[in-house]
């Protein structure tokens, strides 16, 4: 009883500190995890809407349109590269981290 009512000041201090990196790792793991997938998700719909919609304007459109169809692909093309590289690379290393944070919950 007499432990805890004379505990320093500084062990109290760094519990709060202790919880915020468990919470900032775990909302890290969480967010590798799910980022990739999601923003793939949305580039492929992002890019069938742009196709479909763009396509009918650059029929009767001017010459310039085509360009900016051309770069929006070449851009909505590289965004789903980073996407499909995070997923290989992301989801493994979010997973990795939610896993030892629970193994070294588990060990105390």
């Amino acid at each position: 009883m007499e432990d805890k009512i004379n505990r320093p000041i500084e062990q109290t201090a760094e519990q709060p500190t202790r919880t915020t990196a468990k919470n900032t790792s775990r909302k890290l793991a969480i967010f590798l995890i799910a980022a990739p997938i999601v923003g793939l998700a949305l580039i492929l719909i992002a890019w069938s809407l742009l196709a479909f919609v763009l396509s009918a304007w650059a029929t009767n459109g001017p010459p310039s349109l085509l360009l900016i169809i051309r770069i929006a692909n070449i851009v909505l093309g590289a965004l789903g590269i980073v996407c499909v590289l995070g997923i290989m690379f992301a989801i493994p290393v979010g997973i990795i981290l939610l896993l030892t944070r629970e193994t070294k919950k588990e060990a105390k």
